[in-house]
């Protein structure tokens, strides 16, 4: 028989099973020396194929598969991982193996903590063909679930929350689905409802709240509406708690300082009295027993000098 015949025999029987690697090599290595094949020395054939072998998986004269190590003369699958089909495989995750040797996941699906699974997260998902619905990942299976309220869809409509599609009628005065209100309709709201001190609520062209008119008193800001804001809302200080000017005093600024004026009449702020204002003081109340109460230039004290014992 030639050479080249007794080679392509050999490749044969490797292709079709019939023999191992193992004997081939074996035969490979006996036709190289020259002997018969029965001769062929195993020695011989070891080495060859430990050639191959890296040396993290050599075991005496055997080659472990990938994922096992050698202990105490035999191969042996790491921990975590099971011998199937001669491999050592991870049955969590491998798709051929899922969960048991020879459980294999059809095409398309994954091995999910030992279960065949069609997905980890959405984006690996088809998307459902439906405008008011998205795809969704739910246990490992590809669903569908409705899309976010308000959602754009069609010409001019907004998804629901429920998976159909509302047309957006915004201007016909009535408050449909997803809007918040339509023209002059605020559905009772108002500025201080939406979070706001005061102001005048409005509604945009989209049937949803303008805020830019509310006003936030106390934020240090004089906003329409305002005629002070001093960062604070205590009423006493020259600025209300609704950010209007307190009678008596002046405010300037943003955020607002404000101050007494002595002379206007007005007994306001830390004054005790102001100009013929007394406020409701005599001399027989500062301990005198008769006599005329004034009050200082600077509205900070009384006068007693025309109050008598």
């Amino acid at each position: 028989m030639g050479e080249g015949t007794r080679l392509d025999d050999l490749a044969r029987d490797l292709a079709s099973g019939t023999i191992s690697r193992r004997t081939a090599l074996r035969r490979l290595a006996a036709g190289a020396l020259g002997i018969g094949l029965a001769a062929a020395p195993s020695a011989l054939a070891d080495e060859l194929e430990r050639g191959n072998c890296p040396k993290s998986r050599r075991c005496g004269k055997k080659c472990c598969a990938k994922g096992a190590k050698c202990k105490n003369g035999k191969c042996k699958c790491k921990s975590g991982l099971t011998k199937c089909d001669k491999k050592c495989v991870d049955l969590f995750t491998s798709a051929d193996h899922c969960g048991a040797c020879g459980e294999a996941c059809e095409a398309g699906e994954t091995c999910l903590e030992g279960e065949c699974s069609e997905c980890t997260t959405a984006e690996e998902c088809p998307a459902p063909g439906e405008e008011c619905f998205v795809a969704a990942c739910n246990a490992g299976n590809c669903e569908s679930e409705p899309a976010a309220p308000n959602t754009p869809c069609g010409s001019n409509g907004l998804c629901d929350g429920s998976g159909s599609c509302i047309e957006n009628f915004c201007g016909n005065g009535v408050i449909d689905t997803g809007e918040q209100c339509d023209g002059l309709d605020l559905n009772g709201a108002t500025c201080v409802s939406q979070g706001f001190t005061g102001g005048t609520l409005a509604c945009d062209g989209n049937c949803q709240f303008d805020t830019s008119a509310c006003t936030a008193c106390g934020n240090g800001i004089v906003e329409p509406g305002e005629t002070c804001d001093d960062g604070n809302q205590v009423n006493g200080d020259g600025c209300s708690s609704t950010c209007q000017q307190e009678p008596g005093f002046q405010c300037t600024g943003s955020p607002s300082v404000c101050s007494t004026t002595c002379g206007d009449g007005i007994v306001a702020g830390a004054e005790v009295c102001d100009g013929a204002n007394l406020n409701g003081q005599t001399c027989e109340s500062q301990g005198f027993t008769a006599g005329t109460l004034a009050c200082s230039i600077d509205c900070q004290s009384f006068d007693t000098t025309g109050c008598t014992n």
